[in-house]
C-alpha cells in the first residue's frame, strides 16, 4: 500500500482434531498451518503470530478409534487401493507406531474368517442389517465384502509379520 502498510496475508489453514498429539504438532509445523484440538489446546501460526496454547483445564475429551474401522476405511478409500493401504501399513509397523500391535491383534482376533465380528459388521455398514427375504444379489454382495476384509486382513498380516 502506498502509506506503508501492508495487506494482511491470508491465515495458514485450521485443523481441528479430537486431540492434538506431538505428531500432528510436527506435521502443521512442517506444513505451516494451525491445528485446535476439542480440549482447547491449540497451536497457532500467522504472519508474526505464533500460540501454543495447554488444553482447558478441566477439559478431557478423549476418544477411541475402533481399528477395524482405520483398517476398513484405509482398505475402502486409500487412492491406491487395497495393495497401498497394506504398504503404508506395514511401514507404519516399520516405524513403530505405537497403535500398530493393537491394530495387529485386532486383525488376528477379528478378521480370521467370514464369520468373524470384523467382516461381519463391515458387511451390516456397507449394505445395512440383514433382512428377511434379502436378494440372492444382496446376500452374495454381502458375503464378497466378508471374504475380501478376511483376504486383505490375511495379506496384511503375512506381510508385517515375518
Amino acid at each position: 500500500m502506498a502509506d506503508g502498510l501492508s495487506v494482511p496475508k491470508d491465515p495458514p489453514p485450521l485443523l481441528v482434531t479430537p486431540e492434538l498429539s506431538s505428531r500432528v504438532i510436527e506435521c502443521c509445523k512442517s506444513h505451516q498451518f494451525s491445528a485446535i484440538d476439542l480440549n482447547g489446546r491449540a497451536w497457532l501460526r500467522a504472519p508474526g503470530l505464533l500460540v501454543d496454547r495447554l488444553p482447558l483445564p478441566g477439559r478431557s475429551f478423549s476418544y477411541e478409534l475402533e481399528s477395524r474401522n482405520i483398517f476398513v476405511g484405509t482398505l475402502l478409500h486409500c487412492d491406491g487401493g487395497s495393495a497401498a493401504a497394506i504398504a503404508a501399513f506395514a511401514e507404519e509397523v516399520r516405524l513403530e507406531n505405537p497403535a500398530c500391535p493393537d491394530a495387529l491383534r485386532t486383525l488376528r482376533e477379528h478378521f480370521s474368517s467370514e464369520t468373524s465380528p470384523g467382516p461381519v459388521k463391515v458387511g451390516h455398514f456397507i449394505l445395512g442389517d440383514m433382512a428377511l427375504g434379502e436378494s440372492e444379489g444382496i446376500r452374495f454382495e454381502r458375503i464378497t465384502i466378508r471374504q475380501n476384509m478376511v483376504d486383505a486382513a490375511d495379506r496384511l498380516l503375512k506381510k508385517v509379520v515375518r
